[in-house]
C-alpha cells in the first residue's frame, strides 16, 4: 500500500513546480512596448508680462500640454508611471517649485512648478499608472509658472524638465522634453505719493449755485502720480456703486448736503465704471493723471458744513 502512494505525490509535487513557473514567466512579460523616445513639446509665447503687484507665491501664467498629443509607447501592460528631471540649471526651491534661470540674462523671481494629469510632481517623484493601455498617449502637462521673488526682466528659454517612463520589468525611458521660450517683462506703476488721495475742495457757497445740475466754476486738481515700468499699458477707472449720474454723493457723515463730486479728466467728465487709457508706455517713466473736482448740486435744499466725499479707483493693465 504504500508503494502505491509514492507516485501519486511525486506527481502533486511537479504539478506545483509547473504552476510556480508559469506564473513568473507571465509577470516578466508585462511592460512598454515600442517606446518613441524624445518627443518634444516647445511652447514659446513672446512675451510674458507680470504685474508689480503680483504677490510672491501665486501662479502668473500656465502652460498647458493636453493629454493624447503625442504617442509614448505602443502599449504597457501592468504597472508603470512617470518621473521628471529637470535640467540642472533649473535650481529646487523647496514646494515643488523650481527656479527658471539658465544663466546671465536670464528672469529672475520666477520659478515653475510641474503637474502631470493635475498631480503636482518634483525630481524622481512618480505618478503611477496601474492600467494596460495600447496606445499610450502623453498624459496632461501643465506647467505652472510663479513669482519667487522681485522680479527682474529677462527670459526663460530651454528645456525645463524632461519627462521619463518606467516599467514593471525594471525598463527607464526618455519620453519626453518639455521646452520653453519666453521674455519676462515686469509691468505696473506704483505711487509716486499715496493710493489714497485727499483732496482739498475750495470753499462754495449756495449762491454758487442755481438748481439741480448746476455746478460751481470753483474746481481742484485731483492729480494721480504713478511711475510705470516699461511696456505697461496704463488703464484708468472710477468705481462709485452709489454715484447717481456720475456724481459723487456726499458721505453720510458729512455736515454739507445737497451737493455731490463730479470729476473730470483733462476738462471731460468721467463715466464712472469705465476704463481710460492713459498711456501705453515704452520705457520707465513718470505718469501723471490728470483729474479735475468740482462740485455740483444735487438736491433742491443745500446745507452748509463740511462736506465730505469718497470714490474708490484702481490702476489697471489691460
Amino acid at each position: 500500500m504504500n508503494r502505491q502512494n509514492i507516485p501519486l505525490l511525486k506527481s502533486i509535487c511537479n504539478l506545483g513546480l509547473f504552476i510556480a513557473i508559469a506564473l513568473t514567466c507571465f509577470a516578466a512579460s508585462a511592460g512598454c512596448q515600442n517606446v518613441q523616445s524624445e518627443n518634444r513639446f516647445s511652447t514659446s509665447v513672446g512675451t510674458l508680462p507680470i504685474t508689480r503687484e503680483t504677490p510672491i507665491g501665486s501662479v502668473f501664467y500656465t502652460n498647458a500640454n493636453p493629454a493624447g498629443g503625442k504617442k509614448f509607447a505602443d502599449s504597457c501592460t501592468g504597472t508603470y508611471f512617470y518621473t521628471i528631471k529637470t535640467q540642472a540649471t533649473r535650481t529646487p526651491m523647496g514646494n515643488n517649485i523650481f527656479g527658471s534661470g539658465t544663466g546671465e540674462g536670464s528672469a529672475e523671481g520666477i520659478g515653475f512648478r510641474v503637474k502631470i494629469d493635475g498631480e503636482v510632481v518634483n525630481n524622481d517623484s512618480t505618478v503611477l499608472r496601474t492600467s494596460a493601455v495600447s496606445p499610450l498617449m502623453s498624459p496632461q502637462v501643465n506647467i505652472e509658472f510663479l513669482k519667487t521673488g522681485t522680479v527682474t526682466p529677462g527670459w526663460i528659454i530651454g528645456v525645463l524638465f524632461s519627462v521619463y517612463l518606467h516599467d514593471d520589468s525594471g525598463n527607464q525611458y526618455k519620453v519626453g522634453s518639455y521646452n520653453f521660450f519666453a521674455t519676462i517683462s515686469e509691468i505696473g506703476c506704483d505711487f509716486i505719493d499715496s493710493s489714497s488721495i485727499s483732496v482739498p475742495m475750495p470753499p462754495v457757497s449756495n449762491q454758487d449755485f442755481d438748481g439741480i445740475g448746476s455746478e460751481s466754476s470753483k474746481t481742484a486738481n485731483a492729480n494721480i502720480r504713478l511711475t510705470c515700468g516699461a511696456n505697461t499699458p496704463v488703464y484708468f477707472r472710477v468705481f462709485n456703486n452709489e454715484g447717481r449720474n456720475n456724481i459723487i454723493p456726499v458721505s453720510s457723515d458729512s455736515e454739507a448736503k445737497g451737493l455731490g463730486i463730479r470729476l473730470a479728466m483733462n476738462g471731460q467728465d468721467l463715466d464712472f465704471n469705465t476704463s481710460y487709457n492713459i498711456v501705453n508706455t515704452t520705457q520707465e517713466m513718470d505718469v501723471t493723471i490728470p483729474l479735475q473736482a468740482r462740485y455740483v448740486q444735487t438736491d433742491e435744499q443745500i446745507t452748509g458744513g463740511e462736506l465730505k466725499a469718497t470714490a474708490a479707483f484702481v490702476i489697471q493693465y489691460n
